[in-house]
């Protein structure tokens, strides 16, 4: 899609001032229409970019007015975009997350199965994860949303080992 026809208005408004007759006499003799036409198709694509316009005329060359190729060539000079930062994890749970979280997790959860069973086969998770730490993939990781879970609904306090709660553990004599 050519760039928009008041774009390449304001980039040749733009480039007269800095140039003066100089940009001008590039196209003397040929019809101001068409030449601007051909920018607008050379510039193709760049009204998705318009800080590549804004980068190509703060870098303009200072002697000699670009052609629309040049002025593409200086464009396509632009540093890419930032990406959009995603903030760290908090190191420590931010309390209000955690209770939005748990409330997700018990409503999403009361529907299919007990909390009880849930919390249960978190804290199982927890346990297996801890006796085979090097078969835990970083996907695969609970949360500190999952590990309150099951000891908020067990109704055990924080820190509470998962072997110390879990009933077939006391049967097979693992604590």
């Amino acid at each position: 899609m050519p760039l928009p026809a008041s774009w390449v208005d304001a980039l040749f408004g733009k480039l007269t001032v800095a140039y003066g007759q100089r940009f001008l006499g590039l196209y003397a003799g040929l019809s101001l229409d068409a030449v601007k036409a051909d920018w607008g198709d050379t510039l193709d694509g760049l009204q998705a970019r318009p800080e590549a316009i804004k980068h190509a005329l703060a870098h303009l060359p200072p002697d000699n007015p670009p052609t629309a190729m040049q002025f593409r060539a200086i464009c396509r000079n632009a540093p890419a975009p930032a990406a959009p930062r995603i903030d760290a994890p908090h190191s420590r749970p931010d309390p209000e997350r955690m209770a939005q979280a748990l409330g997700k997790l018990q409503t999403t959860t009361s529907a299919s199965k007990s909390g009880r069973e849930v919390a249960l086969r978190l804290a199982r998770r927890e346990l297996w994860q801890k006796q085979h730490p090097s078969d835990v993939s970083r996907y695969d990781t609970m949360t500190a949303a999952q590990r309150a879970f099951w000891r908020t609904v067990l109704g055990v306090p924080d820190g509470t080992r998962p072997e110390d709660v879990l009933p077939e553990c006391a049967a097979q004599g693992v604590a």
